[in-house]
């Protein structure tokens, strides 16, 4: 449990400032309002998850290369990041 701290904190935190920002500036709408004039909407949830996936993994795998070791910090600062893009369901 001690180890889920860290993401919990992080991706509160992270969440909390980019779902304020995006719904200030909506950012949201205006990248999926893009985004659905070049795929069916049906679909934005798969391509969110998918993007999120690999976003995912290309973020840890360049924290692994710079050295940088808070695993569960960036984990939680990218979910926090994917929580302010979540397209409408």
């Amino acid at each position: 449990m001690k180890d889920i701290i860290p993401l919990i904190v992080a991706m509160s935190i992270s969440g909390f400032i980019f779902m304020s920002i995006s719904i200030k500036y909506k950012w949201s709408k205006i990248v999926w309002t893009a985004l659905n004039k070049k795929i069916n909407p049906n679909f934005n949830v798969a391509i969110w998850i998918i993007f999120s996936g690999i976003f995912n993994i290309l973020l840890q795998l360049v924290c692994e290369i710079l050295g940088i070791p808070l695993h569960k910090i960036i984990l939680g600062v990218s979910l926090g990041f994917y929580l302010a893009f979540m397209p409408t369901i």
